[in-house]
């Protein structure tokens, strides 16, 4: 049920469509008609033509989409004075102190002149299961090019509809995921190492055993996670912590194969080292590659110490084909097949994932 199309190269939501025109989609380049109302007895969507089961999803989560479509169509509704509202608008952060050159917007409206309170427009991104976007590095770069951003949450959305009054609150009152150019400034997310670290713990299945890493040549004082290899640092000015897994801060303490999420250096089919999670407890220890979906069992024998066995993926796990991002960092969304388990998030394939 795709709630996004695009029209003459546009993107489009289906309220926008009258009935009987013909949209692509943006996944599969297929056509589709929408069909519902816009009534609110039955959700207007798009449907794929010729499609029993309405095709596929148009690359993103039902939900997802929703929400992007509803904050699109909340937008234009209660700020009908734009030069510009759509959805997916791609911006050239090049000149910004963080490391990617371009960011995708979920949805952009841009005011004919500046406003006061919001600059030079509102973003919206939606944050429904998606990782995919660091929120400082993301909102330091919005900010760099004069626009306010609000990351919605499934909360601010009633029925589906999107709450804009709650939003409109949150900026005013500098709620958390609310950042009005009124309020604040890219600086305060500033510095190239800072606005390039991650709010959220990149690996929270991890027990942390958080060390000061006390690294010669290092400007910066930083902890250091010697179970998974994770650093991070206190961050005065957003009173929070940021995370680093990419080496970014500093190097590492050295992994010492320690309870919780751990990581080793050979065997694992990434190429980059298992990642060992804990999945069961008791006289074994079961642990899953979250890279590669090896297993290891760590026998305890007779109370002196354990002994780690290592089982391969074609006995126990799966393959990584159709992985389109880090299993290691995803939280997984698992999806029952016939013979085995697929993470809608990240594509992992996996026997026994619970």
């Amino acid at each position: 049920m795709p709630f996004i199309g695009e029209l003459n190269g546009e993107m489009v939501i289906p309220e926008d469509i009258d009935d009987g025109v013909y949209v692509r989609c943006p996944k599969c380049d297929g056509e589709m008609t929408p069909r519902g109302t816009n009534d609110g007895s039955r959700t207007r969507h798009f449907r794929h033509v010729g499609s029993a089961e309405g095709g596929c999803s148009g690359g993103e989560s039902k939900q997802h989409q929703k929400m992007k479509s509803s904050a699109y169509s909340a937008l234009r509704q209660e700020i009908s004075e734009h030069s510009q509202c759509d959805l997916e608008v791609g911006l050239d952060v090049s000149e910004t102190a963080t490391l990617p050159d371009r960011r995708v917007a979920d949805v952009l409206l841009e005011f004919d002149t500046p406003n006061v309170f919001y600059g030079e427009g509102i973003v919206i991104e939606i944050q429904y299961r998606n990782h995919g976007k660091d929120l400082f590095a993301t909102t330091h770069d919005y900010l760099s090019l004069g626009y306010s951003v609000y990351w919605a949450t499934v909360g601010v959305f009633d029925n589906g509809v999107l709450d804009f009054d709650t939003v409109a609150t949150n900026f005013s009152e500098k709620e958390d995921d609310a950042f009005a150019t009124y309020h604040y400034n890219a600086s305060e997310f500033s510095t190239e190492l800072a606005a390039s670290l991650q709010w959220e713990d990149p690996k929270p299945s991890c027990q942390h055993d958080w060390q000061e890493a006390g690294v010669d040549g290092v400007s910066v004082e930083y902890d250091s996670c010697p179970r998974c290899g994770t650093n991070r640092l206190y961050d005065e000015k957003r009173a929070r912590y940021l995370y680093d897994d990419s080496e970014m801060i500093g190097p590492a303490i050295e992994t010492d194969g320690s309870a919780g999420h751990t990581e080793g250096s050979s065997g694992c089919r990434s190429g980059r080292g298992h990642v060992w999670e804990p999945i069961g407890s008791g006289f074994e220890e079961t642990y899953r590659c979250a890279r590669c979906s090896d297993r290891m069992v760590v026998v305890d024998e007779y109370g002196h110490g354990g002994r780690e066995i290592i089982m391969p993926w074609h006995e126990s796990g799966s393959d990584l084909s159709e992985v389109v991002s880090d299993p290691s960092i995803c939280d997984h969304d698992w999806e029952s097949r016939r013979d085995d388990y697929k993470c809608d998030n990240c594509g992992l394939i996996d026997y026994m994932p619970y």
